[in-house]
């Protein structure tokens, strides 16, 4: 996430870990259990710490969001950004993205790709 971060961050780091105990999705707020993988994001922006925790499902549509809204529109982290795919876009979601929206949390866990979480 944080190489399509606004150059304003001061310090950015996106890690994809396992989960060692129960978290909490900041945007769908279902829980992340033990042994899943989620998405941790630590911020400084203009001195102010933030951080928040995505599901690889919000994960997935967070990062969609990011890469195909317009340059200036800013994604909530929440994805409570007050719009919809459509009115954002000018057309419905790709198929895909609106499949996640049934998608269970283990049913997630099957989406990812890449290297092995230690």
């Amino acid at each position: 996430m944080c190489e399509e971060a606004d150059e304003a961050w001061e310090v950015c780091d996106a890690r994809r870990v396992r989960a060692r105990k129960q978290h909490t999705c900041v945007a769908c707020t279902d829980p992340i259990e033990p042994g899943h993988v989620y998405f941790k994001t630590f911020t400084v922006f203009e001195g102010l710490v933030g951080g928040w925790k995505h599901c690889v499902r919000c994960n997935i549509m967070y990062r969609r969001l990011l890469t195909e809204l317009p340059f200036s529109a800013w994604v909530d982290e929440k994805l409570n950004c007050g719009t919809s795919w459509n009115s954002a876009m000018g057309q419905d979601p790709p198929e895909d993205v609106a499949r996640l929206a049934f998608v269970t949390a283990a049913e997630a866990q099957l989406l990812l790709v890449g290297p092995g979480i230690e």
